[in-house]
C-alpha cells in the first residue's frame, strides 16, 4: 500500500498532511535500514547567523538565528559551532 493513501473509511488527515506522515516514514525506513554511509557522509547544512560576542558566549550577548527557525539561544550557537565550517561575514551597520 503507498504510504501517503488514505487508511480507510474514518481517515481525518488532509491529503498535505498524508504526504508529511509518508514522507517522516520514507526517511525514517532509511535511517533504520543501516544502508546510509556511517562516516565520509555528506553533513546537515545550517544557517546561523550571530554576532561575534554570541559566537563568544560573552555574558549579556544577542540570541542567534537560524535560518528558517527563528532565534536560537547563544548556549545553542556554540554547541553548534564546535563542530562546523564557519565562515564570517561582516553586515554594514
Amino acid at each position: 500500500m503507498p504510504l501517503g493513501r488514505p487508511l480507510g473509511r474514518g481517515e481525518e488527515r488532509s491529503p498535505a498532511r498524508r504526504m508529511a506522515d509518508a514522507l517522516v516514514d520514507l526517511a525514517g525506513g532509511a535511517l533504520d535500514s543501516g544502508t546510509l554511509p556511517q562516516s565520509a557522509g555528506q553533513r546537515p547544512h545550517l544557517q546561523v547567523t550571530c554576532s561575534l560576542e554570541t559566537l563568544g558566549g560573552q555574558e549579556g550577548c544577542p540570541a542567534g538565528r537560524l535560518e528558517g527557525g527563528g532565534l536560537i539561544a547563544a548556549a545553542t550557537v556554540e554547541r553548534l559551532a564546535c563542530d562546523a565550517g564557519i565562515t564570517r561575514m561582516v553586515f554594514a551597520a
